[in-house]
């Protein structure tokens, strides 16, 4: 079964009770927690490595009954969503876990030559973690690319 990431998190106690309440509405998900990936492999902090992940067929379901959670009770108000384009599909930081590369990546940027950013896998968007940025809105303050959440 491929699963979807639609939100992303830093603490797992964010993402749970969303989880809990997609399965009550029928949409089977899962808590995929990449951490100590992040951790030890990349030596950085733990951030946007709690992923809420849904099978590919019910995501547009999943994003649609998030987004409505959201517009009505700001359920996402702690996920980690990309600034410029409304995306959940976040890394942090910006290395690349598919190749040796991310390691020495991480290992420079713990020896301070370059800061670690977040990093949106759908538009290559990257910001500083250490700077808390909301997404981009519209009059109405939804997020102006919403269409984009993956």
């Amino acid at each position: 079964m491929e699963w979807l990431t639609v939100a992303t998190f830093n603490e797992l106690e964010e993402a749970e009770p969303l989880l809990q309440r997609l399965e009550r509405a029928g949409i089977k998900g899962q808590i995929y927690d990449e951490r100590k990936v992040q951790k030890w492999y990349f030596l950085a902090p733990a951030l946007a490595g709690i992923r809420l992940r849904v099978a590919k067929e019910q995501q547009p379901a999943a994003r649609s009954l998030l987004d409505q959670w959201n517009a009505s009770e700001g359920v996402l108000k702690d996920a980690i969503i990309c600034p410029e384009c409304g995306s959940s599909r976040i890394e942090y930081p910006q290395f690349s876990r598919h190749f040796l590369w991310g390691g020495v990546a991480a290992v420079f940027a713990a020896l301070g030559c370059f800061q670690r950013k977040f990093f949106c896998k759908n538009c290559q968007f990257t910001w500083p973690a250490s700077v808390k940025v909301k997404p981009k809105t519209d009059a109405l303050g939804w997020p102006e690319k919403q269409h984009q959440h993956h």
